[in-house]
């Protein structure tokens, strides 16, 4: 605990027991930090395709000090799917985006999970709860797709941005500033089989 000397004893202990609970390495190192896509498919494609996905969230501690205090974490979960093409650029089918909010409510001590598109909202425990279901990303409907034509090649792409902006001000600066809010990792890309 040598790096959260400056902070209040109290702080200290949440701030680690949270950690702890979503497996976040106290070493603070950056590239440690992200969100990681395990495996994304998308099913029921003759009918409303859906998409499931499984998820691996690793927060750096400066983003669990700020959940801990009731600052609220806000990300972009982004999919796309695009008609692969052998010569010139690959032309995008779908285009659908998800933003979800995570918060702690320290006094009511609670964790609420918020689609800001929807307005739905789940309350759980704890932290554990919270990235258990975030884990499992499923029922995901989307646009139908136009029937494929022959020799045509599919590629769907799932990505996860954390929402800077949605940070309070001063926050914010110093969230653009500093590598230890890095939370964004490379896409997950699949091909879509006809």
């Amino acid at each position: 605990m040598q790096g959260l000397k400056s902070i209040p004893r109290s702080w200290q202990v949440s701030t680690l027991a949270l950690a702890i609970i979503a497996g976040v390495p106290m070493s603070g190192i950056a590239s440690e930090s992200g969100i990681f896509i395990q495996r994304a498919q998308l099913d029921g494609k003759e009918n409303r395709p859906v998409v499931t996905a499984d998820i691996e969230y690793r927060f750096p501690n400066v983003a669990l000090r700020a959940l801990d205090e009731g600052i609220p974490l806000t990300f972009r979960v982004k999919l796309r799917i695009d008609r692969v093409r052998s010569w010139g650029w690959s032309e995008t089918l779908v285009q659908d985006e998800r933003t979800i909010q995570l918060r702690y409510q320290p006094l009511a001590k609670f964790f609420q999970v918020s689609d800001l598109g929807s307005g739905a909202a789940l309350h759980y425990a704890s932290l554990a709860s919270v990235l258990d279901t975030l884990s499992h990303l499923r029922g995901w409907s989307i646009p139908q797709l136009p029937a494929l034509t022959e020799n045509e090649q599919r590629e769907a792409t799932l990505s996860f941005e954390f929402d800077v902006e949605s940070l309070p001000l001063p926050l914010r600066l110093v969230a653009y500033l500093s590598p230890d809010w890095t939370m964004e990792t490379p896409p997950y890309r699949w091909p879509l089989d006809p």
